[in-house]
């Protein structure tokens, strides 16, 4: 099963990143019941079955549940939507967030620019490497959504 199977439906995404969250610690149904707001234990017990059939959990002896290593080393996850999205310091970045996180550091550059220093010159060169920078940007993420569509 793939990525894109596995975690079309967004309760298995939860418990999955739950889990990457809790690191080495194990984990019960029960617990994940409580933390997750499920409506009962069975919810849980489901979607982390799901999680140990794709080999990213594992079921211990205590019948609790830890990441195995191929679940705590995945480094980027095939949503069901046409990107790839990444783990960034533990979290889930869509590539658009990197691009939107981007132009904000071009902004605060350009303002300093503007307002502290004054220079045209420096605006104009900073400008010109951040639309450069946004159009290679943009055409990488393209031809990965294009990429897709075409094995689709």
């Amino acid at each position: 099963m793939d990525d894109q199977q596995l975690f079309a439906n967004s309760t298995t995404l939860q418990v999955f990143l739950y889990l990457r969250q809790r690191d080495i610690e194990e984990v019960g149904v029960r617990e994940l019941q409580r933390e997750l707001k499920f409506a009962s234990p069975s919810t849980a017990s489901w979607h982390i079955n799901k999680l140990e059939e794709a080999g990213l959990a594992s079921k211990l002896g205590s019948n609790k549940y830890i990441l195995t290593d191929e679940g705590r080393n995945l480094s980027t996850v095939d949503l069901p939507v046409n990107m790839g999205h990444y783990f960034l310091l533990g979290r889930l970045i869509a590539p658009y967030n990197l691009l939107l996180f981007f132009h904000g550091i071009l902004l605060v550059v350009l303002c300093y620019f503007w307002i502290i220093k004054r220079s045209l010159v420096e605006i104009a060169v900073t400008s010109s490497l951040g639309i450069v920078l946004s159009f290679f940007l943009i055409l990488l993420f393209w031809l990965q959504i294009h990429k897709k569509e075409k094995l689709v």
